[in-house]
C-alpha cells in the first residue's frame, strides 16, 4: 500500500497508510504568535480512502506529529506492507458531518482555550 512516511531529524515518526486510500496528504502547520508561548507547530495527515458508495464521503487522519524550530522533516511516499492506523475515520458529505476530532482531542483544545482565557482575565475586575 501507499504511505506518507514522517520522519523529524532521521528518526522514523508516522507512517500513515491504508490499504484503501486513493489520496494521502501531508501539511505542515507552524503557527508563531508574538508571544513566543503560543507557538504552535505540527505536521498533519489525512486521506481519502476509495468510495464505495455514492454520497458517503469518509475521511481518514493520523495524529499530529509535533515538531519543533530547527527540526528537520522528511517526508517520503513508499509502499509498504503495513501502516499506523488512523487516529479518526470520520464523515463528512451531504447526509453526515462528523467531526474529525477525537472527544480527547476536543477536551484538550477546550482546555486550552479556558487556560487562556483565565490567564487573560485573572485580576481584572468587572
Amino acid at each position: 500500500m501507499l504511505a506518507l512516511v514522517i520522519s523529524i531529524n532521521g528518526k522514523e515518526i508516522l507512517i500513515a497508510g491504508e490499504e484503501t486510500c486513493e489520496l494521502l496528504q501531508a501539511s505542515i502547520f507552524a503557527m508563531r504568535e508574538s508571544n513566543a508561548d503560543e507557538s504552535e507547530y505540527h505536521i498533519d495527515v489525512s486521506g481519502l480512502p476509495e468510495q464505495r458508495e455514492h454520497d458517503k464521503h469518509e475521511h481518514l487522519r493520523w495524529r499530529p506529529t509535533p515538531f519543533n524550530v530547527g527540526d528537520e522533516i522528511l517526508i517520503r511516499l513508499t509502499d509498504v506492507a503495513t501502516a499506523d492506523p488512523p487516529l479518526k475515520r470520520y464523515r463528512s458529505d451531504s447526509m453526515v458531518q462528523e467531526s474529525p476530532y477525537t472527544d480527547e482531542e476536543i477536551r484538550e483544545r477546550q482546555w486550552q482555550m479556558y487556560l487562556s482565557l483565565k490567564k487573560k482575565f485573572e485580576g481584572e475586575g468587572k
